[in-house]
C-alpha cells in the first residue's frame, strides 16, 4: 500500500514538473516572439540546463535555511532555559 502510494505520487510529481516546465516555456516563447526574438527547439535544452543550474540549489539553499533556522529557534529556548536553571542554582 504504501508503495503503491509513493508511486502514484512521484507520478503526479512527474506530471506536475511536465506542466510547469510547459508553462514556462510556452511563457517565454511568447514574450521573445513579441520582442522580436525567436525560440529555436536548439535554445529549450539551453533553458533547461540553465533552471536545473540555478533552480535546484536556490530550492535546496532555501529548505536548508528554513530547516536550520527551526534548530537554531529550538536551541535559543534550550540556552534560555539552561541560564535560568543557573540563575536558580545560584
Amino acid at each position: 500500500m504504501v508503495q503503491k502510494g509513493n508511486f502514484i505520487l512521484k507520478m503526479v510529481l512527474v506530471v506536475v514538473k511536465s506542466i510547469v516546465f510547459y508553462s514556462l516555456f510556452t511563457r517565454l516563447k511568447k514574450i521573445c516572439m513579441k520582442k522580436g526574438f525567436l525560440m529555436s527547439t536548439i535554445d529549450i535544452p539551453l533553458w533547461t540546463t540553465i533552471l536545473g543550474n540555478f533552480g535546484f540549489p536556490i530550492v535546496i539553499t532555501i529548505y536548508l535555511f528554513l530547516r536550520f533556522e527551526r534548530k537554531l529557534e529550538k536551541l535559543e529556548e534550550v540556552i534560555l532555559k539552561l541560564a535560568e536553571v543557573i540563575k536558580r542554582s545560584s
